[in-house]
């Protein structure tokens, strides 16, 4: 990882009909957002993606619950094929976030 990129406190990632991502991709950036310890807002667009799946958000919510300072987080997941039941996603990926401020 970039030395520099740890000190970042807001970061967007668009994934958007990225078809190539799949499960093991989010868990290697849950991984990697583990590092950002500073970062303060999160935008992460998944939208009309093939993936994700549970198991592949399951792997990224890994990364998420390791960000002492994360505030906001934008998650878009519209149009995802293999995702079916919001609120099922929802509670599963981020019910463990009572510090985040706002959820889009």
């Amino acid at each position: 990882m970039f030395p520099a990129l740890v000190h970042l406190n807001h970061l967007e990632l668009n994934f958007q009909s990225c078809n190539g991502l799949r499960d093991d991709s989010l868990e290697l950036l849950g991984l990697g957002l583990d590092r950002l310890e500073v970062i303060t807002s999160l935008k992460l667009n998944f939208s009309e993606t093939y993936a994700p799946t549970l198991k592949g958000l399951k792997g990224l919510k890994v990364g998420l619950l390791h960000l002492p300072k994360l505030e906001v987080l934008h998650l878009n997941l519209a149009g995802c094929k293999k995702l079916t039941d919001d609120d099922f996603i929802i509670n599963v990926l981020l019910g463990d976030y009572p510090r985040i401020e706002t959820l889009h």
